[in-house]
């Protein structure tokens, strides 16, 4: 490889990706190769098809390019994502997915623009989306959230599909929680973040390795990355309704207001009581979970049960 190249990572989590993979790797390596000082690590998460001796297989016939990490059972994919990241040796990281919907070609707009606009992180928008009605439900939720929650851009989608500096991938893997959320960490770091067109493809085969678990569990993850001080604002409100439905109760039972009058105050307050303990409760576990993170939690992000190094 020649040093005057640009050092360029791709890191693709893998799942039920056995029909794809080998495709998407001989594509990179065929189309990048004289480009780019490329490495491409393929992290496989858990699957429970033949991408792991496909992986395997492709580290062999690609040595010096490809490096393969086998993790031992299905931790997700952000966590998948960070096995990656903690092992990149590139000065500008690729994330992409395993299914061929981002066609490689399109690699090169990211790096481009990550260069050219001198961005930290470029993300992939896309004017057509080809996904299932669930996966699609599923994204509009959580880019609603993280624009909430996070303090995400409006207009800026958290594409899986993205480039990033390695100072940037470098700062992401401080992180040493068992839940980490990928964007949101980004987010954390900067806000120096640019966006390129790209293609979205059609699925080469069926279905989605999305479940509505699995898209329940990422809207949580999100959820409760979010900054503190967010978590304190939910607390605070959750508080003022229950204070205030604590307030309606008491009038209820010492005031001399009719029957009605009386019932009605009442299931008020156990209303506003109902809808505060929870957001207290929810404010709480966010807090407590994130004290921890910061003290280095004890959970694994992964356990690696093979790896093929360059």
């Amino acid at each position: 490889m020649t040093t005057s190249m640009l050092a360029v990572s791709i890191v693709i989590p893998v799942y039920h990706g056995a029909e794809t993979v080998a495709l998407l790797v001989a594509a990179l390596v065929e189309r990048y190769e004289s480009i780019y000082d490329l490495e491409i690590v393929l992290v496989d998460d858990g699957s429970p098809d033949e991408s792991p001796q496909i992986c395997a297989g492709l580290a062999q016939r690609f040595k010096g390019t490809v490096r393969f990490v086998g993790l031992a059972r299905n931790f997700g994919e952000h966590n998948a994502v960070m096995a990656g990241l903690q092992r990149v040796h590139g000065d500008v990281i690729v994330i992409m997915d395993d299914d061929m919907q981002n066609p490689p070609e399109e690699v090169e707009k990211l790096v481009n623009r990550l260069q050219t606009g001198n961005f930290d992180v470029v993300f992939s928008r896309y004017a057509l989306m080809n996904q299932g009605r669930l996966r699609k439900l599923g994204s509009r939720f959580n880019d609603a959230t993280a624009t909430v929650v996070l303090g995400k851009p409006r207009g800026l989608y958290l594409a899986s599909f993205k480039s990033l500096r390695r100072a940037v991938a470098d700062d992401v893997i401080r992180y040493r929680g068992p839940f980490p959320y990928v964007d949101g960490l980004i987010l954390r770091i900067t806000r120096n973040l640019g966006v390129v067109d790209c293609e979205h493809r059609p699925r080469e085969h069926e279905g989605s390795n999305y479940t509505i678990g699995k898209l329940i569990w990422l809207w949580l993850n999100m959820l409760t990355s979010a900054p503190g001080a967010r978590r304190r604002a939910i607390m605070a409100v959750g508080g003022l309704l229950a204070m205030a439905g604590g307030l309606g109760s008491f009038v209820a039972t010492t005031g001399s207001m009719g029957t009605l009058q009386t019932y009605a105050t009442g299931l008020l307050a156990a209303l506003l009581i109902i809808a505060g303990l929870p957001l207290i409760g929810l404010g709480a576990v966010g807090e407590y979970r994130n004290r921890l993170t910061l003290s280095e939690s004890a959970g694994q992000q992964y356990v690696v049960r093979d790896e093929v190094e360059p």
